[in-house]
């Protein structure tokens, strides 16, 4: 029959979200559309998200849907992270998505080994650097900068996760 599948394990509904995300963050930084664009877009996909891990009871989506959606709407309120388009630079960590929703689609071990990558470059290196670097050397520690690290943690624990999977891949 119809098999309805839950918004949350879509690759279609995550690939719809990622892929003008970070297109939209990308003509963002290079300050050819405003920032609210993206915002927007990744505002309603977090809401949508959070909620529908609250109804599927996924603790580890809800962490990662209700962070990401908490520094949305923090980070968008605060003009000195505004001025420097931080929620664009943050936004760049969904190119990683679309990799993540191939293998999952193929469940190849080459389309790990690519999910890996991006992962390892958008979300275990790109988070550190942008947040300590960037944002804590030009702003300093705040709360946004904590929440930031918070979300840092989320990634670290799905990558340990990851680490095994690679060196023991089987289809």
């Amino acid at each position: 029959g119809n098999n309805i599948q839950a918004w949350g394990h879509s690759s279609l509904v995550s690939d719809i979200n990622s892929v003008p995300l970070v297109v939209g963050a990308i003509l963002s930084l290079l300050q050819i559309i405003p920032e609210a664009l993206p915002w927007a877009w990744s505002s309603a996909f977090f809401t949508v998200d959070t909620v529908d891990s609250i109804i599927r009871r996924d603790a580890p989506f809800f962490a990662h849907g209700a962070i990401s959606l908490f520094l949305n709407i923090v980070t968008e309120q605060s003009s000195q992270h505004a001025k420097l388009r931080f929620l664009s630079r943050g936004y760049l960590t969904e190119f990683s998505t679309p990799f993540l929703n191939r293998w999952k689609r193929t469940h190849t071990k080459r389309d790990f080994v690519l999910f890996f990558v991006a992962f390892t470059c958008c979300r275990i290196i790109w988070v550190p650097w942008f947040v300590h670097w960037e944002m804590k050397s030009l702003l300093g520690a705040d709360y946004i900068y904590y929440a930031s690290l918070f979300f840092y943690l989320i990634q670290l624990v799905w990558y340990s996760k990851m680490i095994p999977i690679l060196l023991h891949y089987k289809v």
